[in-house]
């Protein structure tokens, strides 16, 4: 999303050599998208520090206290400054998350949306159910019977995103994959 502007925009998670990535944040970073584990990792080896944040943003909040995030979580929010805007993003928001939230926010506000389950009366919605191995061949299918001026399809994996692109693109589609 930051492509176009002037921002250095650094992303840190496990699985990725942890010197690399620490060497990335030696000049400083505007933005920091990061998993706990790697961000406490980085933190001990002091290639980074949490003083200086301004905005602390927790997306899916709901889902990383559900896969076990909780305890790293909080190491993070404890070493957070004072003052500084939270925003915990959730589909849902279990007790838990809210009891973290206020013990964390200062004055927190919750933001809720709640809207009827409905479309554009110019988009068309279809679900098809597909065995695995056969998914690119029904799509193919799809894109060729129909006359669609565009559509959305949506995968698990941002490798699977730019894999299905390829794949299209082979066969003659028009794509390119959003990861």
């Amino acid at each position: 999303y930051a492509k176009y502007l002037a921002l250095n925009v650094q992303c840190v998670f496990g699985g990725l050599p942890v010197g690399k990535q620490a060497r990335a944040l030696v000049h400083g970073t505007d933005i920091l998208v990061a998993t706990p584990g790697r961000l406490l990792d980085l933190i001990e080896q002091r290639a980074l520090t949490l003083r200086h944040v301004e905005i602390f943003v927790l997306d899916e909040a709901d889902q990383m206290m559900d896969l076990g995030f909780i305890v790293p979580l909080k190491r993070v929010a404890n070493m957070l400054p004072k003052e500084r805007q939270s925003l915990f993003f959730s589909a849902t928001m279990p007790k838990e998350v809210l009891r973290i939230a206020r013990q964390h926010m200062k004055d927190p506000v919750e933001i809720q949306i709640k809207t009827k389950t409905s479309t554009v009366d110019t988009i068309v919605q279809r679900f098809w159910q597909v065995k695995g191995l056969h998914k690119l061949d029904a799509l193919t299918r799809i894109l060729e019977a129909e006359e669609i001026e565009g559509m959305i399809v949506f995968v698990r994996t941002k490798i699977a995103t730019v894999e299905l692109s390829e794949k299209l693109e082979s066969r003659g589609f028009s794509c390119a994959p959003l990861n």
